[in-house]
């Protein structure tokens, strides 16, 4: 009977151990045992726990008791916020906006930003706001996006605060109103976001920008190709990115800094990798300096760090320099349709969702000279 007892005690472990415990896995995570933590919440998360599937979903994306997966962490996110999780709706669409682990799609990141922006989540109410600013993923809305930046500055988002700031200082979706535009300014410098000074926001892009300056294709051409071979003397891995170099502790740190909203804090991180020619810190910190994020927005360095990390290959970096040439938002430089198309098309060559569709809207607005054109570039990179 005794045996029987002992039996049956043991049995009950192992089904309860198979089962997983979340609190354990807490524990285990907190103590730095992610192995174990996994253990615990991975069966959890294949029962349908919407927490357990985010906490997965975090170790796959950091690479913590599991190889680094980003495909993996994206789908653990994907089946969180399908239940309404909201920290996974917020991840996923910051995946979907990067394309990273996830093919790059604006509306899907915009539809996921705003499932957890209806959950309050102040960092996707201000992420959605950029998109409705910019114009991507949704149809622009300088109304909408202040309306988003208002939620999310309410809800303490010091970029959210800035950006309402620049709102009201420029009268773009809101009545303008100086004291408001200064109030703003001054909680999000209080909240240490680095608030530009007036010169530098005066500075900024503007809301439109003049029509395409006209290039020859020979001279583009011959630009382009002339920028690519000085990034592969810099760079002498060629076209593809650079694996991220033995400091990558480094860059998770950034990551992890970037996602609690630490945006200084990543670009202190992403910098020295970034300088190193790393693609991917490249990539990051450009969006940092695009989106005015824990550093000064300045279209310039943006520009550069994304123009950088295109000649190496990495495909969301191509899909953003197009954006630039498109818009002429790259610090000094000019619209380019004829740059556009051609970073456009390298972007789609490379699986970039909506690329596509921006490069043959753009076609439809070249000429047949400017078509051209882009085609010689092409072509001539084809031979390099």
């Amino acid at each position: 009977m005794k045996r029987t007892i002992c039996a049956l005690l043991l049995f009950s472990g192992l089904v309860l151990a198979a089962a997983g415990d979340y609190q354990l896995g807490l524990s285990a995570y907190e103590r730095g045992d992610y192995a174990e933590a996994l253990n615990q919440w991975l069966p959890l998360a294949e029962r349908g726990d919407p927490e357990s599937q985010y906490r997965v979903g975090r170790l796959y994306y950091y690479g913590r008791g599991v190889a680094q997966d980003y495909a993996q962490a994206g789908e653990w996110y994907l089946q969180a916020a399908e239940q309404g999780h909201a920290r996974s709706q917020s991840n996923i669409a910051i995946m979907y906006e990067e394309g990273r682990g996830v093919p790059a799609d604006d509306d899907q990141a915009a539809r996921w930003y705003a499932e957890a922006a209806e959950q309050g989540r102040a960092v996707s109410q201000n992420n959605l706001g950029v998109m409705y600013e910019e114009g991507r993923g949704v149809e622009q809305s300088d109304q909408r996006a202040a309306e988003l930046y208002t939620a999310a500055a309410k809800n303490g988002n010091a970029e959210a605060q800035y950006r309402l700031g620049r709102m009201y200082e420029t009268g773009r979706g809101v009545t303008q109103d100086s004291k408001k535009a200064k109030k703003w300014y001054r909680k999000a410098s209080g909240n240490g976001y680095d608030v530009p000074t007036a010169a530098a926001r005066t500075n900024a892009p503007a809301a439109s920008s003049p029509e395409p300056a006209t290039a020859t294709g020979a001279a583009a051409a011959a630009s382009i190709v002339a920028e690519a071979e000085a990034m592969a003397d810099e760079f002498p891995d060629g076209a593809e990115p650079r694996p991220i170099p033995d400091s990558s502790g480094d860059f998770d740190s950034g990551m992890a800094a970037y996602e609690r909203g630490d945006y200084q804090a990543a670009a202190d991180l992403w910098r020295p990798l970034a300088e190193r020619g790393d693609a991917v810190a490249q990539f990051h910190l450009g969006e940092l300096h695009r989106l005015g994020r824990g550093v000064p927005e300045d279209p310039a360095t943006a520009g550069k760090w994304h123009l950088e990390a295109a000649h190496q290959g990495y495909p969301q970096s191509m899909y953003y320099v197009a954006l630039m040439y498109y818009r002429g938002r790259g610090g000094d430089w000019e619209k380019d349709y004829v740059r556009a198309y051609v970073w456009f098309t390298l972007a789609a060559e490379e699986g970039i969702g909506d690329a596509t569709g921006w490069r043959d809207r753009l076609g439809a607005k070249m000429s047949t000279r400017e078509e051209a054109e882009a085609k010689e570039v092409l072509a001539e990179l084809d031979k390099n």
